[in-house]
């Protein structure tokens, strides 16, 4: 039988209690930007944390990042996303298990497009990680070596990193349709030889 994909509010309280138990698109895009260390610019002066069980802000929809594509630099919001199931992928350079979880996010990824986006986050003030460290990953095919055949992220976040404080990598967050924080965890739900907690046989 065809598989749906459906979120099921029932498992939402089951995946929270395992990241307590762990305590471990198509993007609208716009003018190309020139390569260089851009930080988020014009943030607001304060950004509150957004606790599981609360819907993102307004302007989460709205904000531009500077996104890492295949070797270039672009500007995007999440605005066309609304609806779908997101999850935000911290992680780092110098995180193994960030690389292991990549193409398994990949794969659900490009099977259900339609309904869930992976969103790879990378922050600066955490990760140290610039955009010549990055683009030099990709150019020595970090990524295509994890058979990845595209890789975006967005890079030098601090947006982000303020709405969803946290410690190490990898770190994840699950948005669902209605735009509410569900799950926060250290651990991917997301395995390629297992079922993912939203869909249903």
């Amino acid at each position: 039988m065809k598989q749906k994909i459906r979120l099921m509010a029932v498992l939402w309280p089951i995946l929270t209690i395992m990241c307590l138990e762990a305590r471990a698109q198509s993007p609208e895009y716009s003018e190309a930007v020139p390569p260089g260390n851009i930080v988020d610019a014009e943030l607001p002066i304060s950004i509150e944390p957004i606790p599981v069980g609360n819907r993102v802000p307004a302007d989460f929809w709205t904000h531009q990042h500077l996104i890492f594509q295949d070797g270039d630099t672009l500007r995007m919001s999440l605005d066309r996303d609304k609806g779908k199931l997101i999850i935000l992928a911290f992680w780092s350079s110098s995180c193994a298990p960030c690389y292991t979880s990549m193409p398994h996010l990949d794969y659900f990824q490009k099977k259900y497009p339609e309904d869930l986006n992976v969103i790879f986050v990378n922050c600066v003030a955490k990760s140290k990680d610039d955009l010549p460290k990055i683009s030099k990953l990709y150019k020595n095919g970090r990524f295509a070596d994890l058979g990845l055949t595209s890789f975006s992220s967005i890079i030098l976040d601090d947006y982000l990193l303020r709405l969803f404080p946290h410690k190490g990598y990898p770190y994840y967050v699950w948005i669902n349709t209605a735009g509410v924080v569900q799950t926060l965890s250290f651990k991917n739900f997301l395995i390629k030889d297992e079922v993912p907690p939203f869909i249903k046989p």
